[in-house]
């Protein structure tokens, strides 16, 4: 018998059947959910991709993401944004903690540019990818209205709710039913963040990782404008090992996050796309590279001559500045 590979013997690989709607090199791209989201796009804009990613901050639940979509492509100059203040400092609850501002006028005006940011790419982009991270979301106890982050604001102002299967496959259903009003020709991939909420405790974070499971299958099945990448099976059931997850026992390694990027590549990517990025690595290597001379005439020509390289290879493949 001939001998088995190291495939077949130490893996079991997660099937990542490629989409029949590739990203082409000039393609705009928009990530949006839970800090694998982020991941992804940092490799983007490394390779200097059209991609807006998170512009408001991270997003965990689908409500979340929902509300802020529905509040980028709808909102008007009049309407009032849910903003607050706490410690001099002001937040708006559509938003992530990075987003701040010293007075409610500065809060808005960050929060509508934000807002605007995001219609634009939605109106235009050719694919939409959203990282769901759990179905527990939090509701202000005043209102009942979703919060997206809870801006370390008193526990007893909130309230916590599990979303259901059903709540959350009606909530994403019509959230894809707006964007594609706005946009026909956009992609939408869900993926569901193999990150674990240990804070939630480990069984309840299998409920909300099954429920989000359940939710996306019933949506890849009723919307034909949406699909699925496996990144949470590809951590969990093909790089099954503690050796690809970060110190905390929780979050992705670099090397795991590194290989499911290259599965996203070979799903997502069209051929012409994988070409820009083999060939966009030999200049992100030289740009990363620590010169022991910075100052030196031969490091400066060797900048010089890498920044020509890029332009050549952003003019060759399309891609706008």
């Amino acid at each position: 018998k001939s001998a088995m590979s190291d495939t077949t013997l130490f893996r079991t690989p997660v099937e990542t059947p490629r989409t029949c709607h590739p990203i082409q090199p000039q393609e705009g791209c928009i990530l949006l959910g839970s800090c694998f989201a982020q991941e992804m796009g940092n490799y983007m804009n490394a390779y200097e991709m059209d991609v807006l990613c998170n512009p408001t901050g991270t997003l965990y639940n689908p409500a979340s993401i929902s509300l802020l979509i529905h509040h980028a492509l709808r909102h008007t100059e009049e309407e009032d944004l849910p903003v607050f203040t706490n410690n001099d400092k002001w937040y708006c609850w559509l938003a992530g903690t990075q987003l701040s501002g010293n007075s409610k006028e500065e809060i808005i005006v960050m929060m509508k540019e934000k807002l605007s940011l995001l219609k634009a790419a939605l109106e235009h982009a050719s694919h939409l990818f959203i990282t769901l991270g759990t179905n527990i979301c939090y509701r202000l106890k005043e209102d009942n209205s979703v919060v997206t982050n809870c801006h370390k604001m008193p526990a007893n102002i909130f309230t916590e709710s599990a979303l259901s299967v059903e709540e959350c496959t009606d909530t994403l259903l019509t959230m894809t039913d707006e964007l594609l009003s706005w946009n026909p020709h956009l992609g939408i991939t869900l993926t569901v963040s193999p990150y674990r909420y240990a804070k939630y405790g480990f069984h309840k974070n299998q409920i909300a990782k099954a429920t989000l499971l359940l939710a996306v299958e019933e949506v890849c099945h009723t919307r034909s404008e949406v699909s699925y990448f496996p990144a949470y099976e590809i951590l969990l059931d093909e790089l099954r090992d503690y050796r690809f997850y970060a110190e905390d026992m929780l979050h992705p390694s670099p090397t795991a996050v590194a290989y499911i990027w290259q599965r996203f590549c070979q799903s997502y990517m069209s051929e012409q796309t994988r070409q820009y990025l083999k060939e966009y690595e030999q200049i992100l290597k030289g740009l990363t590279h620590r010169p022991s001379h910075p100052d030196s005439p031969q490091h400066k020509a060797f900048i010089a001559n890498l920044e020509t390289k890029r332009e050549e290879l952003r003019r060759k493949y399309g891609l706008q500045k």
